[in-house]
């Protein structure tokens, strides 16, 4: 999830000229669906939810901590759930771009293998596979599951927990 909301706005500015305007007026439950935290806490566990991977830049401090608590409730269902946080980065298209790389490089291995075994990855709507969420990585598959210091020109993350990572300037 990049540059994504965790909790609509109470008000947004919209409309030419522009004014302030509450989306959902008065109706909670439109709220409550367009709520990701309130989603994330009352899905049932059975319930088998996306990959989730977030980036934030770190200048400001509500744009680090949304993401992070994000990322706590996701931790319950996603023990991998990855977090990476742009040094001096805020919410603009130079942070964007460098976040780009580690998008990447947590996607594509997860692509190769939903393609070298869909029965694995159901998409929407289809039963799951009896063994579960089970996503191996298979090193040395594709340029992005070679692991990162291997690969010419790549910046070093330090990673700082299990899932949240920071990137050097």
């Amino acid at each position: 999830m990049l540059s994504g909301y965790f909790v609509p706005l109470p008000l947004d500015h919209c409309g030419n000229p522009l004014h302030r305007v509450d989306p959902f007026g008065k109706n909670k439950r439109a709220r409550q669906h367009n709520t990701p935290l309130d989603q994330l806490r009352t899905l049932p566990l059975n319930v088998q939810l996306p990959q989730f991977w977030l980036g934030a830049g770190s200048s400001y401090h509500a744009d680090v901590i949304a993401p992070q608590g994000f990322q706590q409730l996701l931790l319950t269902r996603q023990p991998n759930a990855t977090l990476d946080i742009e040094p001096g980065g805020s919410h603009n298209m130079a942070t964007w771009r460098a976040l780009v790389s580690p998008l990447l490089e947590w996607m594509t291995p997860q692509l190769l293998q939903a393609q070298l075994h869909p029965q694995q990855f159901p998409g929407p709507g289809v039963a799951r596979h009896p063994s579960g969420n089970v996503r191996p990585i298979l090193s040395g598959t594709s340029p992005a599951a070679t692991p990162p210091a291997a690969r010419p020109g790549h910046r070093r993350s330090r990673r700082t927990g299990a899932a949240r990572r920071h990137r050097s300037a």
